[in-house]
């Protein structure tokens, strides 16, 4: 018997010995990873961009300086979303939950992206901020007014340009597949 904790979907299971289940596939987690995207505003096709380049779609994976689960989301991320939706901060372990982690990491890209409404180069400034931090961005990458554009070539960090670029290339391979799914 198994016993499935979450918002309506299948996505963190628990033994009958208290033992974490084999993880979910991706294509098991697109439910949740699109009902996440939706509440906050997001393309669907660039959460999983970022779940893939951050994580690869595992909820246990954690990042060099303590980033937790599936959308790589840190300690910052899950104080500002608790104190700006009223929450109670999640255990270290709840953060590592699909649907938790989808939460905050899906309403923390949405945030950054607000930061850069209006801007001509929004997206890359979105991702920008998602990877390096939003003073790195607004102190050495943000253009002197929103209709300037900006290149990812003007990032001056070469780990943070790769990350857009995949992201990019990524979420247009997304697009591409949900284009070629046939319709029912």
């Amino acid at each position: 018997m198994v016993l499935a904790i979450g918002i309506g979907y299948r996505l963190w299971q628990i033994s009958p010995f208290g033992h974490p289940a084999p993880r979910l596939s991706e294509e098991e987690l697109l439910p949740a990873i699109y009902a996440a995207a939706r509440k906050h505003s997001l393309e669907p096709e660039l959460v999983r961009a970022v779940i893939w380049k951050e994580s690869r779609f595992d909820p246990d994976s954690v990042g060099k300086i303590g980033e937790i689960g599936l959308m790589q989301i840190t300690d910052g991320a899950v104080q500002d979303w608790a104190r700006v939706n009223r929450q109670k901060i999640p255990s270290r372990q709840e953060l590592f939950r699909p649907e938790i982690n989808l939460e905050i990491g899906c309403w923390y890209l949405s945030h950054t992206g607000k930061h850069w409404d209006g801007y001509a180069s929004r997206e890359i400034l979105q991702l920008a901020e998602y990877n390096a931090g939003r003073t790195k961005v607004v102190k050495d990458w943000a253009p002197a007014t929103p209709d300037l554009p900006i290149s990812i070539e003007q990032i001056t960090y070469p780990q943070t340009q790769s990350y857009i670029r995949q992201i990019l290339e990524r979420r247009n391979h997304y697009r591409v597949e949900k284009t070629a799914l046939p319709r029912e």
